[in-house]
C-alpha cells in the first residue's frame, strides 16, 4: 500500500496517479472504494474493491479538492449512495461521465473533473498555437479534432 498523506475516512475521495491521468473512486470503509471501470469507450462497470487491489502497488492519495467549491454530503449518505451503485452498467464518457465524475456524484451529488477541463484547456491553447502536453490525450485529441470542425464552420 502506497498511501501519501493521511488514512481515508468514509467519503473521502481517493485519487491514483496514473502515466497521463488519475483514476478516481470514493472511499466506503473496510479499505475498500468504490469506483468506475471502463469497459469501453461508452460502457462503464460500478465496482467496490479493496484499495491495494485498484493502487496495483502504486501510490494513492485522499483528494478531496472540491470541498472547496461544493460541501461534500454526509459520509454515511455518500458510502450508502455508492455501495447501491455496485455492480451497476453505466453509460461511460471520458468528458462527460467518467470515474472522476463518479467519485464527484458520490461525494457532493454533483459532477467534477478538472482532468476534462484540464484537457479542454490544453485543446484550446493547443487552437491558439500554444503547445503543451495534455493530462488526458484522447480526450484533449478529441477536443482538438471538435474544435478544428467548429471553426470550419
Amino acid at each position: 500500500m502506497a498511501l501519501e498523506g493521511s488514512q481515508p475516512n468514509l467519503g473521502d475521495l481517493l485519487e491514483f496517479p496514473r502515466d497521463r491521468y488519475s483514476h478516481w473512486g470514493v472511499y466506503v470503509g473496510d479499505e475498500k472504494i468504490v469506483h468506475v471501470i471502463a469497459e469501453s469507450l461508452v460502457r462503464g462497470s460500478v465496482m467496490k474493491q479493496l484499495v491495494t487491489v485498484v493502487a496495483d502497488g502504486n501510490r494513492y492519495r485522499v483528494n478531496n479538492k472540491y470541498d472547496k467549491r461544493c460541501a461534500p454530503r454526509k459520509p454515511k449518505e455518500i458510502v450508502k449512495s455508492a455501495d447501491k451503485e455496485v455492480g451497476n452498467l453505466t453509460d461511460y464518457n471520458l468528458l462527460t461521465n467518467n470515474c472522476e465524475h463518479f467519485a464527484t456524484m458520490m461525494r457532493y451529488g454533483k459532477t467534477f473533473s478538472d482532468q476534462v477541463t484540464d484537457a479542454e484547456e490544453t485543446a484550446v491553447m493547443a487552437g491558439a498555437g500554444v503547445v503543451t502536453l495534455p493530462i488526458c490525450p484522447p480526450v484533449a485529441l478529441g477536443l482538438l479534432v471538435s474544435a478544428s470542425v467548429r471553426s470550419k464552420k
